[in-house]
Parts: structure tokens; sequence; C-alpha cells
């Protein structure tokens, strides 16, 4: 499905002045074909504590990710 405007209408949208206050929270993340789902994750989270206020990213960078729900082992 190449050469739609997927990626031009999702980053349109995020950067819209007009929708962005109608979330609290926010982030934009880039997935290549190749990926750790662990560092998608941690982008995440980081873009996210950017977003609430200038928080800080760096916070989460010491810290594992816990498993949520499912099996642990």
């Amino acid at each position: 499905m190449g050469g739609l405007g997927k990626i031009t209408l999702a980053a349109t949208t995020y950067n819209c002045q007009v929708v962005r206050p109608h979330f609290d929270w926010y982030a934009w993340i880039t997935v290549s074909q190749s990926y750790v789902i662990e560092d998608l994750f941690r982008a995440m989270i980081a873009g996210l504590v950017k977003s609430n206020k200038g928080g800080r990213s760096d916070e989460f960078e010491h810290h594992e990710l816990q498993p949520i729900g499912g099996d642990s082992g």
C-alpha cells in the first residue's frame, strides 16, 4: 500500500494544532521493518513524557519495562 499518503496523513494529524488540544498525551515513534519491541515502548514512553508538560524523558532510561498481564516467564 505504498504511495497512498498514510504517513503524511498521520503526521499532519499529529502536528495539527486544532487536534492536539483534545489529547493530554501524544507521542510519535518510527517503526522500521526490523525492530525490538522494548525499544519501541521506550521511545513511546519518552515521547509521552515530553508531551506532558515538558517532563523529562531520561527518567525512564534506567528502569526496566515490566510485563503487563500475560505470561511473565
